[in-house]
């Protein structure tokens, strides 16, 4: 045992003789697993110290700095909010998640800083197939506080991955889903839990839209995450409101060519978005704002030749099945 650790764990007294000895053979005899005995000492006596104020002026004291604490915590609240725009933001089931560009304006304003984040990789192989764990790392300093933070985000979590398909829940394989938001994912993870842990900083959607004034709220924000048969819906919206009106305009368009039936308006809308081995969606609702965009000049095209091959029956609509997807509100895309 060197000088130093001998200082650290050894006290004064013949007590200490003893110690030292046991331990020596202890060490020198591996089949000795015996500890050491330690002579019992006597109980070292206890400081007591009050933190409770003593005086009524203390407590005066203690209270006012209370106040201007709360006070203070109040006005960076609303100064964080007020330093964010819609596009900052996202509906996740009802409640404000906080993107990366908005952690990165609101951060300073608490003196908040995070160390360059590392990012570690897991490929995972069970029975649904491989998919990957991203974990991005680093210190969190500010506010008198440093301590670690860490955010996680899987190619298996139900938003990228979890879809409902002719009424089946199936997991997207790794070829169909966006890695680099995944990653985004696990850095706005990591963001948002140093913030919280640091300083406590979170709000409700009420909060953000007394905060901002009204101008930012749930139907502006940068997207939604709809939630459908108790699984998330695809991806978030970046143009929510347009791509509504998209969804609408192509599910109008085929129940017309259809002539009213919503079940062979379904059927064509299967064949519009299948793509390799996966067979398409009959519900509008469902159709990410990627395909959206992606099959609706093709609807247009199909639309135009069908009015051009006189196909069109005037009076022929009829009321939609009992079975065919509903047409797109905003009720049934939360």
């Amino acid at each position: 045992m060197s000088d130093n650790a001998q200082d650290l764990f050894s006290t004064p007294g013949p007590e200490n003789a003893t110690t030292e000895q046991g331990l020596k053979e202890t060490n020198s005899d591996p089949a000795a697993q015996a500890p050491a005995v330690i002579k019992s000492q006597a109980p070292m006596p206890v400081q007591q110290v009050s933190t409770l104020p003593q005086t009524v002026q203390e407590v005066e004291d203690r209270v006012a700095r209370a106040e201007a604490l709360a006070k203070g915590m109040e006005t960076l609240r609303r100064l964080s909010v007020r330093a964010t725009s819609a596009a900052d933001w996202v509906d996740e089931s009802g409640n404000p998640y906080l993107q990366w560009s908005g952690g990165a304006k609101v951060a300073p304003l608490w003196g908040i800083r995070f160390s360059p984040p590392v990012l570690e990789t897991e490929k995972i192989k069970d029975e649904v197939g491989e998919y990957y764990v991203f974990t991005y790392r680093a210190m969190t300093m500010g506010a008198g506080v440093e301590m670690p933070c860490d955010g996680h985000a899987t190619t298996r979590d139900d938003f990228f991955a979890k879809r409902s398909r002719d009424g089946q829940t199936i997991y997207l394989p790794l070829s169909e889903i966006d890695i680099t938001d995944v990653k985004k994912k696990a850095l706005t993870n990591m963001l948002n839990r140093g913030l919280k842990n640091t300083v406590g900083l979170s709000f409700t959607w009420d909060e953000i839209i007394e905060y901002s004034q009204g101008k930012i709220t749930p139907d502006n924000c940068r997207g939604k995450v709809a939630f459908s048969s108790g699984a998330k819906g695809g991806k978030v919206d970046k143009n929510p409101a347009e791509t509504q009106k998209k969804r609408s305009e192509i599910w109008d368009i085929l129940m017309d060519m259809c002539g009213g039936n919503g079940s062979a308006a379904g059927q064509c809308l299967k064949k519009l978005t299948a793509f390799g081995d996966f067979k398409g969606l009959t519900d509008i609702t469902k159709v990410s704002e990627k395909q959206v965009n992606r099959i609706l000049p093709d609807v247009h095209r199909k639309y135009e030749e069908w009015k051009k091959a006189g196909t069109k029956k005037s009076g022929s609509k009829s009321a939609p099945s009992n079975d065919a997807p509903p047409p797109p509100t905003e009720e049934n895309q939360k």
